[in-house]
């Protein structure tokens, strides 16, 4: 088997070998996905609810739970910044314009995430999803 060179690529022996395993497959510079269903606004606001609370259970537990995608960060010990996301982009304007909550105690943190789920879940959040709804919609589209 051969080792990568310089610019980080396997050589044919390498590929010889996956193309035993794999008869079918093929090397490409992009990876196109493929959605069966896009988000309608019910999906995504469990989405939402969904990440918060994963976020949650790791916060009280994170030995034993797999770490989310972070919706919280420690800014000094024991105050926190939090945001909200749909998917990887953060849902811009939810706190009064802003995008981010900061000077969140470790003490009240786990409320916020919960209220947070909730308040997905109740909608309270679709004018701040919807725009990024759309633009995923719109990405696709020039694909």
């Amino acid at each position: 088997m051969s080792t990568p060179n310089h610019s980080g690529t396997h050589g044919a022996g390498y590929m010889a070998r996956i193309a035993k395993l794999a008869p079918a497959a093929k090397p490409v510079k992009q990876l196109q996905v493929v959605r069966t269903k896009r988000h309608d606004i019910d999906d995504a606001r469990n989405a939402v609810a969904d990440k918060l609370l994963a976020n949650l259970a790791y916060l009280r537990d994170p030995k034993n739970v797999e770490r989310p995608d972070l919706v919280f960060k420690e800014q000094e010990r024991g105050m926190y910044s939090v945001g909200i996301k749909y998917g990887n982009r953060w849902l811009n304007g939810v706190f009064d314009g802003n995008t981010y909550l900061r000077d969140v105690t470790a003490e009240v943190l786990p409320d916020v995430l919960q209220d947070f789920a909730a308040a997905a879940r109740a909608g309270e959040f679709d004018q701040f999803i919807e725009p990024i709804m759309k633009a995923n919609i719109e990405a696709k589209a020039k694909n």
